[in-house]
């Protein structure tokens, strides 16, 4: 008899959801972990003593700003990553600022994720999507290209891809 499993894609109880203003603590506390974790060196020269500092207010205006979408990952009432989308203008945005808990990683999570990502850019009338990420972040280069992103360059110690969503 078949194995009714194999060759299934593997489903996660994960949302991943548009932040708002409600969801500060949860963006505040996953974006600390992110630049002072284990991967803070793919984040590029951020000033954590500036995050630290940021109040309440700073940080829900850091979720209210036009050209920026902060997307939160959950799995049931837990926060396990964030992404930062920016309108580049012209129909590209830029998917960066991600991290996801050490525990949560997992290509099956990037996958479902990054189709939930496609969709808002295409949903905020994206019709080009790119990953920037630290050259040597090779998990996410390699990942970008499993999804479909093709080279564009390396600039600056910055790696670029690409996808189109036309």
């Amino acid at each position: 008899m078949e194995d009714p499993t194999k060759n299934k894609p593997e489903q996660l109880d994960i949302k991943l959801e548009l932040a708002t203003e409600k969801d500060w603590e949860a963006y505040r506390d996953m974006r600390i972990s992110a630049i002072t974790g284990a991967s803070s060196k793919m984040f590029g020269p951020i000033t954590v003593e500036e995050d630290k500092a940021k109040d309440e207010a700073g940080w829900k205006a850091d979720l209210s700003t036009a050209d920026k979408k902060v997307l939160l990952a959950w799995q049931g009432s837990e926060p396990i990553g964030i992404i930062i989308l920016k309108d580049k203008k012209d129909g590209l945005w830029d998917i960066g600022g991600g991290y996801t808990a050490p525990e949560s990683r997992g290509a099956v999570f990037a996958r479902q994720a990054m189709a939930k990502i496609l969709e808002e850019i295409r949903k905020s009338g994206g019709t080009k999507a790119r990953i920037v990420t630290r050259e040597g972040n090779n998990d996410i280069i390699k990942l970008s290209q499993l999804l479909g992103f093709k080279f564009v360059k390396v600039e600056h110690g910055w790696h670029f891809t690409e996808i189109d969503l036309k």
